[in-house]
C-alpha cells in the first residue's frame, strides 16, 4: 500500500512539472500579455506543488530546462490547449482529494486539499480565458 501510495505521488510530482512546463510554453504563444502573465503565475503554482510533492517524497526538486519560446502564435492551438489543460486541471482537482482522504494527520490533508484548491483555481481560470475568446 505505501510503495502504491509513493509511485502515485512521484506519478503526480511529474504532472505538476509537465503542467508547469505546458503552461509555460502556452505563456509563450498567449494572444495578449495579460493572458501570457497569467499562464506563467499559474506555471509557478504548478512549480510550487512540484516542489511540496518533492519534500514529501524526501527527494531533490529536478526541474527541467523549458523552451523560452516555443508558441507557434497559432489561436486554434491555444484554444486546444486551453481545453485539455481544463481537463488537467479538472482531474488533478479529484487526484488531490483521494490523497487527501486517504493522509494519514490532518496536516497532510490539508496540503493536499490546498493544492485541490489552487487547481480548481486553475480550471476557473482556463474556463474564463476560453470564454473570452469565444467573445
Amino acid at each position: 500500500m505505501l510503495k502504491d501510495h509513493r509511485a502515485k505521488l512521484l506519478a503526480a510530482y511529474k504532472d505538476e512539472l509537465e503542467a508547469a512546463s505546458m503552461y509555460n510554453r502556452m505563456a509563450a504563444s498567449a494572444p495578449t500579455v495579460e493572458l501570457s502573465q497569467i499562464l506563467s503565475s499559474i506555471a509557478a503554482d504548478e512549480y510550487g506543488h512540484a516542489r511540496t510533492l518533492a519534500s514529501m517524497l524526501a527527494m531533490p526538486m529536478r526541474i527541467e530546462a523549458i523552451p523560452a519560446s516555443s508558441g507557434t502564435g497559432n489561436h486554434e492551438q491555444f484554444r486546444r490547449d486551453l481545453e485539455a489543460a481544463i481537463d488537467g486541471e479538472l482531474a488533478a482537482i479529484a487526484e488531490y482529494a483521494e490523497f487527501a482522504r486517504t493522509a494519514p494527520t490532518l496536516e497532510i490533508k490539508l496540503i493536499f486539499l490546498s493544492i485541490a484548491g489552487d487547481e480548481y483555481g486553475h480550471a476557473r481560470t482556463f474556463i474564463t480565458m476560453l470564454s473570452l475568446l469565444s467573445n
